[in-house]
């Protein structure tokens, strides 16, 4: 489905459409918020897990595309400067249809540019990006309970993109 997607990018004009996308994510990324929506005590515990796994990802980020961003609690959005916002955007916009698809894909399934740009940069595991797409959910399910048939299914359809994206970019760079 990526790669038929991909071709499909050359006589079609939704490359822009894509890279709106992965920026939308990237404003509304779930590795901003550091604390789970909620005003109960024990968030705490989540925060603290959550900024020590999205550690490699944060610096990754920093790292490789120089978007730092201010953490945020509750209902706050991250505030980036508009020239790296720029600066990313003119990234994607160079993004051959392989790597846009990808990369859209993963962000669209976890919810995340962030992850989904460390997971296709190399920089963290696919166990690791489900991690941390999942780690807010997992603290939820510990609480409430797991629903078999759904919990598991987005699970594995999580697993498989995310890896399918990943697969991609390693086939492509072969």
């Amino acid at each position: 489905h990526l790669v038929s997607t991909a071709i499909d990018l050359s006589t079609t004009q939704i490359h822009e459409l894509l890279v709106e996308r992965i920026l939308a994510f990237l404003h509304n990324d779930t590795i901003w918020d550091v604390t789970l929506i909620s005003y109960r005590e024990d968030s705490e515990e989540l925060a603290l897990k959550q900024e020590q796994a999205l550690k490699p990802v944060t610096q990754h980020l920093k790292q490789k595309y120089s978007i730092e961003a201010p953490t945020c609690t509750g209902f706050e959005s991250p505030k980036f400067s508009e020239a790296s916002v720029e600066q990313f955007k003119t990234h994607c916009q160079n993004l051959d249809n392989y790597q846009i698809v990808a990369l859209e894909s993963a962000a669209s399934f976890c919810k995340s540019t962030g992850i989904s740009l460390a997971l296709l940069d190399m920089a963290i595991s696919i166990e690791h990006a489900m991690f941390c797409s999942r780690m807010e959910e997992n603290f939820q399910i510990a609480e409430h309970g797991y629903v078999e048939g759904s919990h598991d299914v987005e699970e594995a359809n999580l697993r498989m993109m995310l890896a399918a994206s990943r697969c991609l970019i390693s086939l492509k760079n072969l």
